[in-house]
């Protein structure tokens, strides 16, 4: 089905559009809440797995890890030496 913009007589109004202006229509149509769910379910997406590699490199293991794989030394006050 093909999309049909439309402008509100209000916003030609508000806008003060002539003939032959050019405008952008951002309406997405009937299809704009599939779009809107597709869209938010990447981002929640994204943010897991953001979520998920921030725990794996703040865990204390991987800490450790990188503190003996850089050889990195520390004073007994916790201070880098």
């Amino acid at each position: 089905m093909r999309h049909v913009p439309v402008l509100l007589k209000e916003t030609v109004e508000l806008l003060n559009l002539k003939a032959g202006d050019n405008v952008v229509d951002c309406t997405l149509g009937e299809d704009e809440d599939t779009i809107i769910e597709l869209a938010r379910d990447y981002m929640n997406w994204i943010y897991h797995t953001l979520e998920k590699e921030r725990e794996y490199e703040n865990a204390d293991a991987q800490v450790d890890e990188a503190i003996r794989a850089n050889e990195y030394e520390f004073l007994k006050d916790g201070t880098y030496a």
